[in-house]
């Protein structure tokens, strides 16, 4: 599957060098990227799961998301350069939840916006079976929050551990 998402909107470029944001399927020659994403201080603070994993356990996760296709991870490019990752893990309902992050080098950039932006036009032109994408975020970071409310995600619920957003697919063939 050739599922290549090019940013060409003027919110997807980079103004100052012109580079295209796009998606691309992630492969196994990603993990030490992926694998830095996942250990990177900001992002540890930010997931449900705080601990570092090591390389062998990382490729051995990645393997796993690769071969499941209820499962799509994507890389997000800032022309020849990963900017960050995004996944969705669908369940029996065909519903999908996301999980991105960004380098660091990357944050404060609006590329948290552009890499939604980018999966929703992936599931809307590509995985026609999802109903809808849905989040879980934990309270007090107020960015992924802005993020998926300026994507078009309702805030469903508000708990001690945790917020969560969704988004119904609209489909035109419905």
């Amino acid at each position: 599957m050739e599922a290549r998402i090019q940013a060409g909107e003027a919110k997807r470029e980079n103004p100052k060098t012109e580079e295209k944001r796009f998606l691309r399927p992630a492969e196994a020659a990603d993990a030490s990227f992926l694998l830095a994403l996942r250990n990177d201080p900001l992002v540890r603070k930010w997931s449900f799961h705080h601990d570092k994993t090591c390389l062998e356990d990382h490729k051995r996760w990645l393997a796993k998301v690769l071969a499941d296709d209820n499962r799509h991870l994507y890389i997000l490019m800032a022309g020849d350069t990963p900017a960050g990752q995004v996944r969705i893990d669908r369940n029996e309902a065909n519903e999908a939840e996301i999980s991105y992050s960004l380098l660091a080098s990357f944050r404060g950039q609006g590329l948290g916006n552009v890499i939604i932006a980018l999966l929703i036009e992936e599931v809307e032109q590509n995985l026609p079976e999802i109903r809808a994408l849905t989040a879980e975020v934990i309270p007090g970071n107020t960015a992924s929050c802005r993020v998926f409310e300026k994507n078009g995600f309702a805030c469903t619920g508000r708990m001690e551990t945790c917020i969560t957003y969704r988004r119904e697919m609209e489909r035109m063939d419905v």
